[in-house]
């Protein structure tokens, strides 16, 4: 008698360590089961004749780059419920957060740099690409359905530019951080797409 109450509360005591043991685990649990669930519901392509569509990234090419940008972009997204609310936060911190590349950009020495997102996360600086690329990865991080887009301005196809689309409300909205607009009307009117780079849809 005196031994199985022992053992009862031995287990009692065994269940509440691995409960602490692994919270930490099973919050990442969750959250890697929702951006699945999320990264299910893919958006409609849209269909244009003046783009190239590319295949889908890699999941390698997504995720194993550097585990500091999908916190940081977690941790920024914390009381953000919806997507808009996310895009917008993770907007607002690259645009505050990273400088333009103005004297690389005019000596061509931007392009010995990395503007890759984890580039650009380091350096703090870069140009259109690496604007683009930085905020494209810190919406995959958490959930979000964006693209990283390549094409031109001004209706000059000398001037390449690189911006992104992001998915909510059911349509795509287009967003440059490198020129701290937010989806505004001016945006269609001034950028044209020619192929989609990068795509977690």
């Amino acid at each position: 008698m005196i031994n199985s109450k022992i053992n009862s509360i031995n287990k009692d005591r065994d269940r509440k360590m691995l409960t602490c043991k692994q919270k930490a685990t099973l919050n990442m649990k969750l959250q890697l089961q929702e951006r699945i669930q999320r990264l299910k519901k893919k958006p409609p392509i849209s269909i244009t004749t003046n783009y190239i569509q590319p295949k889908k990234s890699t999941f390698r090419h997504l995720y194993s780059d550097n585990y500091e940008i999908g916190t940081l972009a977690r941790q920024l997204c914390l009381e953000c419920k919806t997507d808009i609310e996310k895009s917008k936060r993770l907007y607002d911190h690259v645009t505050q957060n990273i400088m333009y590349d103005y004297i690389g950009c005019k000596d061509g020495s931007y392009l010995k740099k990395d503007n890759s997102s984890i580039g650009i996360f380091r350096n703090k600086d870069g140009v259109c690409a690496g604007f683009s690329n930085y905020y494209w990865r810190l919406l995959v991080e958490v959930g979000v359905h964006s693209r990283v887009i390549h094409g031109y301005v001004n209706n000059d196809p000398k001037k390449k530019h690189a911006w992104n689309e992001v998915y909510y409300d059911s349509n795509w909205h287009i967003i440059d951080t490198t020129w701290k607009k937010y989806d505004t009307k001016s945006l269609r009117k001034t950028h044209t797409k020619l192929r989609i780079m990068y795509t977690n849809c």
